[in-house]
C-alpha cells in the first residue's frame, strides 16, 4: 500500500531530476548545432538548478572571447555574433577515420 502512495512522487522526483541533468546537455547540443548551420554563436543560459552549470559558463566565455576577437578586427561584417564556417555537414561521419581532421 505504502508503494503505491509513493509511487506518484517517486516518479516525479525521478523526471525532475533527469529534466535538471540531462537538459542542459540538449540546449548545450541544439546551441552547437544552430551555430554550424547558422555561421553564429550565441550564448546560451540554463534554468536555475540545472546542473553542467559550469559547462555553461565555459561554453559563454569561449562565444564572448570569440566575439572579442571579432570585433577586434578578425571579422568585423558581424554585429555581436561569430560568424563560422562549417567544414562538412556535421550529420555525416568522415570515412577516413581521421575525424575530418589531417
Amino acid at each position: 500500500m505504502a508503494v503505491v502512495l509513493l509511487l506518484p512522487s517517486f516518479i516525479c522526483d525521478t523526471v525532475k531530476l533527469s529534466n535538471r541533468f540531462a537538459g542542459p546537455m540538449v540546449r548545450l547540443k541544439n546551441a552547437f548545432q544552430d551555430g554550424a548551420a547558422s555561421g553564429e554563436l550565441k550564448e546560451i543560459k540554463f534554468r536555475k538548478g540545472d546542473f553542467w552549470m559550469d559547462v555553461a559558463e565555459n561554453y559563454n566565455a569561449m562565444v564572448r572571447s570569440l566575439n572579442k576577437r571579432q570585433t577586434s578586427g578578425f571579422a568585423s561584417d558581424c554585429a555581436g555574433t561569430v560568424q563560422i564556417e562549417p567544414e562538412h555537414d556535421l550529420n555525416t561521419s568522415d570515412d577516413s577515420g581521421s575525424g575530418g581532421r589531417e
